[in-house]
């Protein structure tokens, strides 16, 4: 057996005890991800996606690994990780030194999502100017920042916008970008083991937070105290936080005074409904990008269709799909057709479930069981992500939708589907479910 064989059979037979001896939701979420690059008598060198990750496991599993080499290839060697930058199979990694590690790219940052590719209009004026200050020139007194508005209107977008330009400006900065729902699912995970310590550390260290959806810890108490401790610490040594919302700080319901205090000590940033011009625009962008030209009757119908952002280009995706599917043709009958919902309601669960599995041709009941080939694995995936993408239902409630599954096995899935649309039978399989959820 050659050097690679034999260490991927040493890897194969570690991770195996691994899968015997945990839960398949953590052994999904922390152990499927990882891999071997090397290995020495004196050295093992394990990937990871990211920081966090190395964390959570240096904390629980690293005994147990060292366990492990030492039964199944009778050495004891130094365990050291690296962070995977990025890129598909075989990318560069960076590796964790002494007293720290490398800055790396953010992986949860989307390098489509920059100031370049945002439509500016009256409406998002303030907002993207005060995002843009920040990354060029980054004022403390800007800081905490807040955008909100109750529909979508880009907030998002300018949350990675200012993450990718912080990247291009200050290299050297810690930036992470976290949605509410992940924040609350990592803690809760730090608790349960008695890991927030590391936890913290992880958020004390950041130069920049940008966090997405902070109206979703209403109700989560002991998360509201750990955002507003990490949020004070940051802002205490003059770092920066960036966080979105529906509401302004103050009239955020039941969150606890501290942290409506604190989020409204800075820059408020509220972003309007989208002019008619402005939605035009969007749907252009939209068409321009994907290769599907719309006549200008239609674009304009769609851009009249919706002012709220994220369901406006839903009925694009949706009329593109149609189009692609149907040789290129479309009228505008068809076109209300599409974009008709008369009651006015987002997809259900089991909407999606039934379409992703007749879609992929395996049962709804083998999208909630814990099978991992990849013929039942990934429609599980994407049933998972079409579910977060298409609801506004948390992490945790998707999860017990799928036989009571942990929310971190969603957020897993879902950053699994991201990771896979650079391929282009996963772009054509989301396209196809997202017509059919249409």
């Amino acid at each position: 057996m050659g050097p690679l064989s034999k260490k991927k059979e040493t890897w194969r037979r570690i991770t195996s005890r691994f899968s015997s001896s945990l839960r398949p939701d953590d052994f999904e979420t922390w152990i499927s991800p990882i891999r071997l690059t090397s290995l020495e008598a004196d050295l093992a060198v394990i990937e990871v996606p990211n920081r966090f990750f190395a964390d959570w496991i240096k904390e629980r599993y690293l005994p147990d690994l060292r366990i492990a080499f030492k039964e199944v290839a009778a050495i004891s060697p130094e365990i050291r990780f690296t962070v995977r930058r990025g890129q598909p199979d075989g990318g560069t990694v960076a590796p964790f030194l002494q007293g720290g590690l490398l800055p790396v790219p953010n992986p949860d940052l989307h390098p489509e999502m920059t100031f370049d590719a945002f439509v500016r209009s009256h409406s998002n004026a303030f907002a993207y100017f005060s995002c843009l200050e920040i990354a060029d020139n980054n004022p403390r007194s800007y800081t905490p920042l807040c955008l909100f508005s109750e529909k979508s209107t880009g907030k998002t977008h300018l949350l990675h916008a200012l993450g990718n330009r912080m990247a291009e400006n200050h290299p050297d900065y810690r930036t992470r970008y976290v949605h509410a729902d992940r924040f609350t699912s990592e803690f809760t995970r730090a608790l349960r083991s008695d890991r927030v310590h590391p936890f913290r550390s992880a958020y004390a260290e950041l130069d920049l937070l940008l966090f997405d959806d902070v109206h979703l810890l209403a109700g989560r108490s002991k998360t509201q105290q750990e955002f507003t401790l990490a949020v004070n610490a940051m802002l205490r040594e003059g770092k920066m936080v960036t966080v979105t919302s529906r509401v302004a700080p103050f009239r955020l319901p039941d969150t606890n005074p501290r942290m409506k205090s604190i989020l409204s000590w800075g820059l408020l940033a509220e972003i309007h409904p989208p002019e008619p011009e402005t939605r035009v625009q969007v749907v252009r962008r939209q068409t321009d990008r994907e290769g599907i030209p719309l006549p200008d009757d239609i674009i304009f119908f769609l851009a009249k269709s919706n002012d709220d952002m994220k369901q406006l280009l839903r009925n694009v995706t949706r009329v593109q799909t149609y189009v692609s599917l149907n040789g290129g043709s479309i009228n505008l009958s068809a076109v209300r057709n599409l974009i008709r919902d008369p009651a006015g309601r987002e997809a259900e669960i089991e909407d999606i479930q039934a379409i992703t599995a007749g879609y992929f041709k395996v049962s709804v009941s083998d999208l909630s069981s814990g099978k991992r080939q990849r013929s039942i694995a990934y429609p599980r995936q994407m049933a998972m992500y079409l579910c977060k993408k298409y609801t506004e239902l948390s992490y945790k409630k998707i999860g017990n939708a799928f036989d009571k599954k942990d929310h971190s096995t969603v957020i897993y899935a879902v950053q699994r589907i991201e990771k896979q649309l650079s391929r282009q039978d996963v772009r054509e399989d989301l396209k196809n479910l997202e017509n059919l959820i249409g």
